[in-house]
């Protein structure tokens, strides 16, 4: 077994379901790659027969990208919106956080909550090329993402979130009244939804 870090050995060893003494001719390398791709850590497994008496089973496992905040629980997420564990109160300050996703939906892995995930993790990689700090994204809704960082909220329309980032920071330099470091009694709310204001 190859590249398991989150996953051990006999975890991966349980879930191949290979019992011991079984011929190699016997095997069905795609059934017990199904079988190791059915935990939440892997994102691929690659099953192979190595003459004469061995099968090699390599991995690669999905990377933390996210926690989500559901129903006061936290879940740790790959980049793709898959939920690697239930985290419950623990929290990790390294990695984003995205709030206002239903938790019933996140673990049933339904498409549209991931794609708002996704979005979540996108958002916060972005303006994260720009402050410091722990990034929060609200997903509550999806066509109104809002950033939250340094004690500034950033609320982003449906257009490209790209395009929207990039007209604050053109404007970024002109803003006086913006308190960037969260102290202060100024203004703390961008609005770019809308092109012209």
């Amino acid at each position: 077994i190859e590249g398991g870090h989150h996953i051990d050995r006999q975890n991966v060893l349980d879930l191949a379901k290979v019992k011991s003494g079984t011929g190699l001719h016997h095997i069905v390398t795609r059934v017990i790659k199904e079988q190791v791709e059915s935990h939440p850590w892997v994102k691929e497994a690659e099953v192979t027969r190595v003459p004469f008496h061995e099968l090699r089973i390599s991995l690669v496992e999905r990377v933390p990208a996210a926690v989500i905040r559901a129903d006061s629980q936290n879940f740790l997420t790959d980049a793709e919106g898959h939920v690697l564990a239930r985290l419950g109160q623990i929290d990790d300050d390294a990695l984003p956080l995205v709030t206002g996703v239903d938790s019933k939906s996140l673990l049933e892995g339904t498409a549209s909550v991931r794609q708002v995930i996704v979005s979540g993790i996108g958002l916060a990689k972005l303006v994260g090329q720009t402050f410091e700090g722990r990034m929060q994204v609200s997903a509550e809704n999806p066509s109104n993402l809002v950033a939250l960082v340094q004690g500034v909220r950033f609320q982003f329309g449906e257009e490209a979130v790209g395009e929207q980032w990039e007209r604050f920071q053109r404007v970024k330099p002109t803003l006086k009244t913006l308190s960037l470091d969260g102290r202060g009694h100024r203004a703390n709310e961008v609005d770019l939804r809308y092109e012209h204001r």
